[in-house]
């Protein structure tokens, strides 16, 4: 995937975007903290577990939410306008369905666990 940046510098979109990253990276590393204490058999207590993934998943739509407002700032700013980009499309679907093995078991997510 190509990188944006937006045409005029750094901007409001720019930093939110950049503010949703690492707040996703973060609760990205206190999940994965979560998940190495109960595979040593220390068991957290369920409100946290709770809490923890909620905020994941929302640091996660968040992030997404300013990807895209980012992406479309950009392209207003531009004037371009690529259509539908297919490679994009497949490669972010595979990105998301990628989170969500890691996520859980795999269930019914195709080449998942389950």
């Amino acid at each position: 995937m190509d990188e944006l940046k937006p045409p005029g510098g750094s901007g409001a979109a720019e930093r939110m975007l950049v503010i949703a990253v690492a707040q996703t990276e973060a609760l990205a590393h206190r999940l994965h903290e979560l998940v190495s204490t109960m595979e040593a058999g220390k068991e957290p207590p369920p409100a946290e577990i709770k809490k923890t993934v909620l905020e994941y998943r929302a640091a996660i739509r968040l992030a997404m939410e300013e990807r895209n407002r980012f992406e479309d700032l950009c392209k207003a700013e531009s004037g371009r306008d690529d259509g539908l980009d297919f490679d994009r499309a497949r490669d972010e679907i595979r990105r998301r369905l990628a989170r969500l093995r890691a996520a859980g078991d795999g269930g019914d997510v195709p080449g998942g666990a389950g």
